[in-house]
C-alpha cells in the first residue's frame, strides 16, 4: 500500500481525496483520508526535507515554462529572482498559472 502511495505521489497525483480515487481504480484495499495524510507528511518529511538553492529553484522554474495538455496543471508564466551571498534582500518571485484560468 505504502509503495502506491509514493507511486501515486510520484505521478503526479498529490492530494489525499485524490490518491484515494488512484487506490481504488488501481484495486488496492480502502484505507482513510487521515492515514494518507500522514503517510505523505512521513514521506515528504523523509524524502523532501532537504533545501534547495537559487539555482535549483530557477532551473525547475524554466522546466515547467511550457504549457501543459492538462488543462488543470500549472505552469510558471515568469519568475524573477537576486541573490546574492553577501545580501539580506535575497528573493525569487514565481508567477502560476492554470490554462482553465486563461479561458474564463
Amino acid at each position: 500500500m505504502k509503495e502506491a502511495i509514493k507511486e501515486a505521489y510520484q505521478r503526479g497525483i498529490r492530494q489525499p481525496r485524490n490518491i484515494l480515487k488512484y487506490l481504488d481504480e488501481e484495486g488496492y484495499e480502502s484505507v482513510t483520508r487521515t492515514q494518507v495524510s500522514n503517510f505523505l507528511a512521513r514521506f515528504k518529511k523523509d524524502d523532501f526535507s532537504g533545501a534547495i538553492s537559487f539555482g535549483e529553484l530557477e532551473q525547475m522554474a524554466v522546466a515547467m515554462m511550457s504549457v501543459p495538455d492538462d488543462e488543470d496543471e500549472a505552469f510558471v508564466i515568469g519568475f524573477e529572482g537576486h541573490y546574492e551571498e553577501s545580501d539580506e534582500d535575497n528573493f525569487f518571485r514565481l508567477a502560476l498559472m492554470k490554462s482553465t484560468l486563461l479561458k474564463q
